[in-house]
This record gives structure tokens, C-alpha cells and sequence, in this order.
């Protein structure tokens, strides 16, 4: 079955809040062993696609997350390359490129 854009937008923000609290716990509560958590899991692939959801704030939430996971942790930098986030957060900043955020 093939989804239409509203539903990918739909399936999209459903994962806007576990990424909201993946980015807490990555900046406020437990910062190493998440960062380990995500490179043991092998999400990266995962994170990187979905800076190209339809939704805007999934798109953006994924980005702090990557951001985050990567920051003093080279195995996740490194996964996150691999996995094509270069360009990823280039089509990402195009898409919104008037957009400050």
C-alpha cells in the first residue's frame, strides 16, 4: 500500500516525541551511555532518513538529535557520515532555508 503525504506526515510526528526526549536525555540526564546506547543500536542509518520526513519538526528534532549523539563521540560522528548525514542536513537546510531555527 502506498501512503500518501499526509499520512507520512501523520507516521512522521508520531516519532516527534521520542525524539524530543532522546535529546534531552543526550543534553540533560545521561549524555555517554545514550550516546553508546545509539551507537550499539546502529540507529544511525534510522536518524539520518529521517532528517527527509514530511514533517518539519521530526526533520528538525532528528537534526538536534544527530547533533547531539555525535558531540565528543567519534564512533557516532563517524556512523552518522556513513550513513550520508552530509547530505541529509544539506537537503534538510535547503528545504528550510529561510527558516532560523
Amino acid at each position: 500500500m502506498r501512503r500518501t503525504s499526509s499520512q507520512g506526515a501523520a507516521l512522521g510526528a508520531a516519532a516527534l516525541l521520542p525524539l524530543q526526549r532522546l535529546y534531552a536525555w543526550l543534553w540533560f540526564e545521561a549524555r555517554n551511555s545514550v550516546q553508546e546506547w545509539l551507537d550499539e543500536l546502529d540507529a544511525h542509518s534510522a536518524l539520518v532518513s529521517s532528517l527527509a520526513s514530511p514533517c518539519r519538526q521530526v526533520a528538525l528534532w532528528s537534526c538536534h538529535v544527530l547533533t547531539a549523539a555525535s558531540t565528543g563521540h567519534a564512533r557516532n560522528a563517524k556512523a552518522f557520515a556513513k550513513a550520508g548525514a552530509d547530505l541529509a542536513l544539506r537537503s534538510l537546510a535547503g528545504r528550510y532555508a529561510q527558516d532560523g531555527e
